[in-house]
């Protein structure tokens, strides 16, 4: 899609100096809080999401451990899914990791936050040339 997309994020502060960026979109036609970690080599699908949501999709184990998300390392899966959408932004048949994220979950509620159900990495942030407006509190992809 070469013309630009924008849309609204929100800028959590969780504690003094400790913001994330949240994003609504849906996976597979189902709605979803992606959480954007431009750290992440990889976007990733929490596995709660899956199992309640996208329990037909097809995955497969890896056989490396997946590190990183503030825990040491952990089995991961992955899947190809049909549509990742961001705002009027898609991405087809993309192939993203599925990992246990309790641990995220459980930090976010013990903020009384809602807990993201998957995270968008640089891989999709690079694929859509993202510009992230902390100002305007935008994500324009391309």
């Amino acid at each position: 899609m070469p013309d630009s997309k924008t849309v609204a994020i929100e800028v959590l502060s969780l504690e003094e100096d400790s913001h994330h960026i949240f994003v609504n979109g849906s996976v597979n036609g189902v709605e979803c809080r992606f959480l954007i970690d431009t750290g992440a080599s990889k976007s990733v699908l929490g596995q709660t999401f899956v199992q309640s949501h996208l329990a037909e999709i097809k995955t497969e184990q890896s056989e490396e451990m997946t590190s990183g998300l503030g825990t040491n390392e952990m089995q991961s899966a992955s899947t190809t899914i049909d549509a990742i959408v961001i705002g009027d932004w898609k991405v087809e048949e993309y192939t993203v990791a599925i990992l246990d994220l309790k641990h995220v979950e459980i930090a976010y509620q013990k903020k009384d936050q809602v807990p993201p159900d998957a995270i968008i990495g640089s891989d999709i942030l690079l694929k859509g040339n993202a510009i992230i407006n902390y100002g305007d509190a935008t994500l324009t992809l391309h």
